[in-house]
């Protein structure tokens, strides 16, 4: 029963046949379908908030609102139970102006502790088996089948199990970025748009949504290009945490609101829950993440052509994830950590 037919039997003369019991029953039921799918939405928006930011104390304050305000029908935080194992997400940035590809491919890492959160950057153009498609660039894999082929592709290529993905639009990032208010980023080199010409010097600076959507699109002018990028979208999401923690999301429902309404950031955890995620983050800062990615070029010969395969040690990396050993990756491979500051 819908609210038309709510209001025509209301309307009816015959309102003492009707069956008082039963338009009860539906009443309560349109409430809890609607309250259901406001819940849904809400914990959709900020879940892929949470993982946007990985690593953040706002997992804290988003956490207590989620708390606060979702519907009886899904999962408490405090109801959680974190698993006794290291948690991997894929993290997907896509560029909206192009073909669709997946120019920002990255695992977060977060260990059994909790102590840390670990941004492990793999290079789009890296050679693979993208599953139904043959040998081909692993950014083509989300091009083909979306977030599941993307996933399947990367878990072969890694024997790295993910619990989930999220997939982040540049548009989305634009919005994020001003909804706070802009963001402090600090880089290594120099970085001159080829879509705008705007120059981004070498140090500390604040920038805005659009701005960063700039910033994440560059990598011609950069010394190991697209690898460079990859260490800049890293920058970016620590600077974007640090850029959170000062807020005071507690409070301002405002701002939370119009953070889980923003479109283009989608996400789909399968093997963690949200609370459990928030209880894995809760004490993890800004400070504590830990950006790696390669610091040069494989080439492999592809149909007779040389093509971009994987690093030097990267199969030592995977296997660090999967022992959740990472830190023990980055003490003996200094030069695959990428500087941050925040």
């Amino acid at each position: 029963m819908n609210d038309d037919d709510l209001r025509a039997a209301f309307a009816r003369p015959e309102l003492e046949r009707i069956d008082i019991e039963r338009l009860r029953r539906d009443i309560d039921a349109e409430v809890i379908r609607r309250r259901k799918r406001r819940s849904t939405m809400l914990t959709s928006g900020l879940a892929g908030l949470i993982a946007l930011v990985i690593g953040v104390p706002t997992a804290v304050w988003l956490g207590v609102g989620l708390e606060r305000n979702i519907g009886p029908t899904s999962q408490r935080v405090a109801d959680g139970v974190t698993p006794a194992r290291p948690l991997n997400l894929l993290l997907l940035g896509i560029d909206s102006y192009e073909s669709g590809r997946s120019d920002t491919i990255m695992i977060v890492h977060v260990p059994a502790s909790g102590t840390r959160v670990d941004l492990i950057s793999i290079e789009r153009d890296v050679v693979t088996d993208v599953p139904g498609h043959g040998s081909e660039k692993i950014n083509s894999a989300y091009q083909y089948g979306g977030v599941d082929l993307a996933t399947k592709t990367v878990e072969n290529l890694t024997g790295v199990p993910l619990d989930g993905a999220v997939v982040v639009r540049l548009a989305a990032v634009e919005k994020i970025t001003d909804s706070v208010g802009g963001v402090r980023i600090c880089l290594e080199h120099q970085v001159t748009s080829i879509h705008t010409g705007r120059v981004y010097p070498t140090g500390c600076q604040t920038i805005d949504g659009a701005a960063a959507a700039d910033l994440l699109r560059q990598r011609r002018d950069q010394p190991l290009g697209a690898y460079d990028r990859d260490r800049n979208a890293q920058r970016f999401l620590a600077a974007l945490a640090a850029k959170v923690t000062t807020l005071n999301l507690i409070t301002d429902f405002e701002k939370i609101n119009k953070l889980t309404r923003i479109d283009g950031l989608t996400v789909n955890l399968v093997g963690v829950t949200l609370p459990q995620l928030y209880l894995r983050l809760k004490d993890s800062k800004a400070k504590d993440i830990v950006g790696i990615g390669a610091p040069e070029f494989q080439t492999v010969i592809k149909d007779g052509q040389p093509s971009e395969g994987l690093p030097k040690d990267s199969a030592q990396l995977f296997a660090d994830i999967r022992a959740d050993t990472v830190d023990a990756f980055v003490t003996t491979h200094p030069s695959w950590v990428t500087v941050i500051r925040v």
